[in-house]
């Protein structure tokens, strides 16, 4: 065959669309409703594809702060061009043999409705509208073939749905009876999506009084050496005392010994975040447990620890002692780096060439410029990515010129910029 020929072959082949394999439109929509509520989803949520087409289309585990949260849900998928909308309600004809089937699992089962069109979807759950809406309407509803769902418009499956979805799975598997330790630990793997208005609601009567009593009277220091209770589990008690005063009382104590307890075994990382929490709660309380932090860290001092706690160094003569010992690390560690900082800006300053910029490879903060700035001032910008505020008062409480301060803030509010807008890409 030339050429020539081999080139009329294929073009007849392709004009002729019957003798090619075709891909009707309802397995496109199928793919763009998949596509769309992975979209949505958030990333760390395991979305599996069913094989057996029974009804559910896929099932999907929530997994939040790396680690799984025991929650998940079925999702069966209607997608369309034409969506049936009727006085503010999504129109959705379904298989009974498909609802039967659904409502004999014990895991909850989402419905959404995919509008192609709109790009736009909307959920119900399946066992609620059942059990609330169709059974009330109609009674004798699988005697039919199909049913008719009809979905409030403004049940859109978005964004702000997440939050919804995982507080009503959540609040569907609780306990009526849990223990106080097992509620904590439990919220604080999926708060803050936990709706706090729900979390009133259930926490009404002897719930609360049984918290209270365990958030007074619990061993936290032996909780924490059993490894039944950790530090991440202060979200949870931050979710829990914005609630109700006589139960923030308790679980600010609770807290308190949390951090007390962590600081004693030198776990000042951890103590951090415990006490960051109680920053915006108590500033006495986070007053006295930052003291009792910083004197701990005296003992072992480490400079890849200070920034979270800069913010809260104590006032007065003793702040001197820990700005003292964090001079010595930073000569220690960058010797004249650091001691000639201000000869090094002002010379970068003469030439005219000090900038900041952003090394795509490294994922860091880089400072440009000859003479070389040495190594304190790019550990400093570093920092200041991720803690500015905090970078900014170390160059405050560390005694430079005014106009190096200055500049230093400058920089450091550069880089912290320079770092954001490269990681957003």
């Amino acid at each position: 065959m030339s050429n020539e020929e081999e080139f009329h072959f294929y073009e007849e082949l392709f004009e002729n669309g019957e003798t090619m394999p075709q891909r009707p439109r309802s397995h496109e929509l199928e793919t763009e409703a998949k596509n769309f509520l992975r979209g949505i989803l958030p990333s760390a949520w395991v979305v599996h594809e069913s094989k057996e087409d029974y009804g559910e289309d896929l099932r999907v585990e929530i997994f939040a702060k790396e680690r799984a949260t025991g929650l998940e849900f079925l999702v069966q998928l209607k997608a369309t061009d034409k969506l049936t909308k009727r006085k503010h309600q999504i129109i959705q004809r379904v298989q009974v043999k498909t609802i039967n089937y659904l409502l004999k699992k014990e895991t909850p089962s989402l419905l959404m409705v995919y509008d192609s069109k709109a790009v736009m979807g909307y959920f119900v759950w399946i066992q609620d509208h059942v059990k609330n809406k169709l059974q009330q309407i109609n009674p004798n509803w699988m005697k039919k073939k199909s049913s008719t769902f009809k979905i409030p418009d403004k049940n859109i499956f978005g964004y702000r749905s997440i939050d919804e979805i995982v507080s009503y799975l959540f609040f569907r598997r609780l306990p009526s009876q849990i223990e106080p330790l097992k509620l904590i630990d439990l919220l604080s793997s999926v708060s803050p999506m936990v709706d706090n208005n729900l979390l009133r609601n259930w926490l009404r009567g002897d719930h609360y009084e049984k918290l209270v009593k365990f958030l007074e009277h619990a061993d936290v220091k032996a909780m924490i050496q059993k490894g039944t209770l950790t530090w991440d589990d202060i979200s949870s008690l931050g979710l829990i005392w914005e609630l109700r005063n006589s139960v923030k009382k308790a679980a600010l104590g609770f807290a308190k010994k949390m951090a007390i307890t962590l600081i004693e075994r030198k776990s000042l990382n951890e103590a951090q975040e415990i006490i960051s929490v109680i920053s915006s709660t108590n500033e006495r309380v986070c007053q006295e447990l930052s003291a009792l932090w910083w004197q701990q860290w005296s003992r072992e001092p480490d400079l890849e620890l200070i920034f979270p706690m800069i913010r809260e160094i104590p006032e007065g003569i003793v702040s001197e002692t820990y700005i003292d010992q964090i001079r010595l690390l930073l000569l220690e560690r960058f010797g004249k780096d650091f001691e000639k900082v201000n000869e090094l800006i002002k010379r970068y300053d003469d030439a005219g060439s000090w900038s900041v910029g952003f090394s795509p490879r490294d994922k860091r903060v880089v400072v440009n410029g000859s003479p070389p700035m040495g190594r304190f001032v790019p550990w400093l910008l570093w920092y200041g990515d991720y803690y500015s505020s905090a970078a900014k008062k170390l160059v405050d409480l560390l005694g430079f010129e005014s106009n190096i301060r200055t500049k230093l803030h400058k920089h450091i509010d550069e880089s912290e910029q320079f770092y954001w807008d490269e990681t957003a890409h």
